[in-house]
C-alpha cells in the first residue's frame, strides 16, 4: 500500500487540534459559549456548584487531547479517546441540555464527519508507519 503524504497527515492533525483547542480552550476554559455552561448545569447528577469545575476539567482534557493528536503518538488510541469523548459529550448534551443545542441534527452530522476525520488521520498515520517500516532493510 502506498504511503499517505506526511503533509496530508499533518494537515489532518492540525485540523483536529484546532477543533479541540476551540472546544476546550475557547468554549469551555474561556467561557465563550454560554450553552456549554447551561448543558453542564443541566446534568442531573452534577451539582450546580461543580458544573463550572467539571466544564473546565473537560476543557483542559480536550486541549490535551488536541496536543496529543498533533504529536501523533499512538494514533489509534488517540482516535478511540476522541471518538468516545465526542460520543460522551454529544450524548450528554442531547440527553440533558437539548434546549441549549440549536440544531441537534447538525451536531450529530458534524460529529460523524469529525469522527471520520479522526479515524482517517489515525489510519493514515498507521499506513505511513507500516509503509516506512516495510522499506527499511532487515537487520542481520
Amino acid at each position: 500500500m502506498n504511503a499517505i503524504p506526511r503533509s496530508l497527515i499533518i494537515f489532518g492533525r492540525i485540523a483536529l487540534l484546532l477543533v479541540w483547542i476551540y472546544e476546550g480552550l475557547i468554549a469551555k476554559l474561556g467561557g465563550q459559549r454560554a450553552d456549554e455552561q447551561g448543558i453542564a448545569e443541566a446534568v442531573p447528577l452534577l451539582p450546580d456548584h461543580l458544573a463550572g469545575l467539571a466544564l473546565r476539567a473537560l476543557g483542559g482534557y480536550e486541549v490535551l487531547l488536541g496536543v496529543w493528536v498533533l504529536i501523533g503518538l499512538l494514533p489509534r488510541i488517540a482516535a478511540t479517546l476522541q471518538t468516545l469523548t465526542l460520543i460522551a459529550v454529544s450524548s450528554t448534551g442531547l440527553l440533558f441540555g437539548r434546549e441549549q443545542i440549536g440544531e441537534p441534527l447538525d451536531l450529530v452530522i458534524k460529529n460523524l464527519a469529525l469522527i471520520a476525520l479522526v479515524w482517517l488521520v489515525a489510519a493514515a498515520a498507521s499506513v505511513r508507519t507500516d509503509s516506512v517500516r516495510d522499506r527499511e532493510p532487515a537487520d542481520g
